[in-house]
């Protein structure tokens, strides 16, 4: 029984870890764009600049979350901007 216990605690600390580093994905959105403005790239859709601005929210979420939540992340984010 303890063993179980403990399997289950273990799973919500993963669980809780993930939650916290997602909480903090807003502010990955903020630095790339601070990030962009800075660079001097043009900063309008499909310029130069929106594509360091993704570069970086793509890297800082792969770091951040994993490569498999940041793929998740970014097709969703693609996707929902065809709408």
């Amino acid at each position: 029984m303890a063993n179980q216990t403990t399997e289950n605690f273990s799973v919500l600390t993963k669980a809780d870890d993930f939650f916290q580093k997602l909480t903090s994905v807003d502010k990955i959105s903020t630095m790339a764009q601070d990030e962009a403005d800075i660079s001097g790239l043009k900063n309008t859709l499909n310029e130069a600049g929106d594509a360091y601005r993704h570069m970086i929210v793509s890297a800082e979420m792969t770091r951040r979350l994993g490569p498999t939540a940041a793929t998740a992340f970014g097709y969703a984010h693609e996707i929902s901007e065809l709408r």
